[in-house]
């Protein structure tokens, strides 16, 4: 039989060591949050690209006067010529502004090479002798001007290709009196092969005063 020991009751044992924990755990927990450190966040806004903004003046505006309307056409008058029959009429002209234009082609001359290779050179069939300017005469000037002209197919000088190649009058006029009778100058045409070709021709004037 076992007795029981009066001085040692769990029950009572077990209440007491309850309120000691309770009071240690209280304990504890108290301390935890007096020495609990503290930490700041910063909190950095996000990093954007800077934007660059670029400002250009625009030009004032100008205000453009329109045209000013046409003027209306004048009253008709009754002619007092009694020759003209009354029952003349304009007819009307239908413009078509949704056609499009016509383009003309521009005919662009031709250019001569500084040397053709011909098999039948070309001759002179017909010749000018140019006037002696007076202003040259009177001063007693004489000279030589060379020309170089352009001859085309058909034998013919080409009044645009005219060139001065030497002078020896000076600004007396001979020069252009040689100009006016190299243009009177006609040719045989200059062949190549069976084929005629535009060719260059020098062509001399002597200007001589007879003494």
């Amino acid at each position: 039989m076992i007795k029981k020991n009066i001085d040692f009751d769990l029950r009572k044992l077990s209440g007491k060591w309850l309120s000691v924990s309770l009071a240690a755990a209280m304990s504890g927990f108290l301390l935890a949050l007096i020495t609990w450190r503290t930490f700041d966040i910063e909190v950095l806004p996000p990093q954007r690209e800077p934007i660059e903004i670029e400002v250009t003046e625009i030009p004032p505006t100008e205000q453009v006067q329109t045209a000013p309307p046409p003027e209306r056409p004048s009253i008709p008058i009754e002619s007092e010529d009694e020759d003209i029959p009354d029952d003349i009429t304009i007819t009307s002209t239908t413009i078509d502004f949704d056609e499009e234009p016509i383009d003309i082609p521009v005919m662009e001359e031709e250019e001569i090479p500084d040397f053709v290779a011909y098999d039948k050179p070309p001759e002179p069939v017909k010749k000018a002798v140019p006037e002696y300017p007076e202003i040259a005469r009177k001063a007693g000037i004489e000279g030589d001007v060379w020309l170089k002209v352009g001859v085309d197919t058909s034998g013919n000088v080409i009044p645009s290709k005219i060139k001065v190649i030497k002078n020896t009058t000076g600004n007396s006029g001979c020069v252009e009196a040689a100009i006016e009778a190299a243009k009177s100058y006609k040719f045989s045409p200059a062949y190549q092969r069976d084929k005629p070709v535009r060719v260059w021709v020098s062509l001399p004037f002597k200007f001589r005063l007879n003494k």
